[in-house]
């Protein structure tokens, strides 16, 4: 008996078996995938009986036998068909399974093509959305009006952290000048605290963005309205502490 492993295909799920070390696929799972309607009799016409076994297989619902088709009866299966599908499930099949099943021993989602592609998207997306940030940060610190500049300041941490945020953000030399302290020890406090996000990311003291100047581009904390409360109610401590 062989525990099955379970995948989507466009909707559809398509079962796999390992057998002495090689993926098997059952048969009907795969043909209703390629859009064939008579299963049984795809299989009969495309596969060779060398390429096609019943086996007993472990199910949700207990155990049953199934025909199970190989590697090579796959490809007979979808390189003979002319359903539009054939093609997208041959690739997926030899691009995405297969290759994921060979260097994992198993099938991840996370490791196959799509998958990496989608995350590349995904990267190259976010990105997208920092470089928009960014530019609108540059633009903000060059505002005079204080309104205006944390309005744009807003707009910058929501394309960043995908919300809108209630509070305004402030630099640290901002929170420096008004509490009368170095732009350095409010960074200190702030690392001491633990309360930035790893870089590139946000939480409800700040969040990243990147400054772009005449000597390159860094990073930059900005902080939120609890992350300058946080940094003011810790540097009171510490100077009620030594007077």
């Amino acid at each position: 008996m062989h525990e099955m492993t379970p995948f989507n295909f466009e909707g559809n799920q398509v079962r796999t078996v390992m057998i002495d070390d090689e993926p098997y696929f059952v048969g009907k799972d795969a043909a209703l995938a390629i859009g064939y309607k008579n299963t049984r009799k795809a299989i009969h016409d495309h596969v060779k009986p060398k390429y096609q076994r019943e086996e007993r297989i472990v199910t949700p619902s207990g155990i049953q036998t199934m025909t199970v088709i190989s590697e090579p009866g796959i490809y007979q299966l979808a390189g003979q068909s002319k359903l539009p599908s054939a093609e997208p499930f041959q690739d997926w099949i030899y691009e995405d399974v297969l290759p994921s099943i060979r260097k994992t021993g198993t099938y991840s989602t996370d490791n196959t093509l799509t998958a990496q592609r989608t995350k590349r998207l995904e990267i190259m997306e976010a990105n997208k959305q920092t470089r928009k940030a960014t530019a609108l940060y540059d633009i903000a610190m060059e505002v005079s009006d204080e309104r205006a500049k944390q309005n744009m300041l807003r707009e910058a941490a929501k394309l960043i952290i995908g919300h809108d945020i209630e509070s305004p953000s402030y630099t640290a030399t901002y929170i420096g000048e008004a509490l009368g302290v170095s732009k350095e020890l409010v960074g200190r406090i702030a690392n001491q605290l633990n309360i930035k996000a790893p870089e590139g990311g946000a939480n409800k003291y700040g969040y990243w963005v990147i400054r772009r100047t005449d000597a390159g581009t860094y990073p930059q904390w900005l902080y939120t309205d609890d992350g300058a409360s946080e940094v003011a109610t810790e540097l009171r401590a510490r100077i009620e502490q030594t007077a």
